[in-house]
């Protein structure tokens, strides 16, 4: 970690806050209030798509991943996202290959949203 590489220097957010906060008019504790929703819900859906991988279930797969995706980026959170549609897509084709090792992924990435909105000091977005 150089003055060269400062983007080495500190971790990136899992979240878009910049964008996000964009959308809400600044508005940090709805920000939070979504980030709260998303985190409490999302283990649910991640819970279904392994049960839509057990049972080959294209659909639940479909279904459930689309709705992580909208979650996902409707608070910021743009890896969880992107996992999420391509599990959705994965569910739509019809081709699961590979599908348990992406939700392995997804879950492992947002047990890491979920730690960072924990510990997060949400003061430090407010003007």
């Amino acid at each position: 970690m150089t003055a060269e590489h400062p983007e080495q220097e500190k971790p990136l957010a899992p979240f878009d806050f910049t964008t996000i906060l964009e959308n809400l008019d600044g508005d940090v504790e709805l920000l939070q209030e979504l980030v709260s929703l998303f985190i409490e819900d999302a283990p649910n859906h991640l819970t279904a798509l392994e049960s839509g991988l057990r049972s080959n279930s294209n659909t639940d797969i479909q279904h459930h991943a689309h709705t992580l995706r909208g979650a996902s980026s409707n608070v910021g959170a743009e890896q969880v996202r992107r996992m999420a549609h391509q599990l959705e897509g994965m569910g739509r084709n019809g081709d699961l290959t590979g599908a348990e090792n992406l939700l392995t992924s997804l879950t492992e990435h947002f047990e890491a949203v979920k730690e960072f909105a924990r510990t997060f000091n949400w003061s430090t977005l407010r003007d």
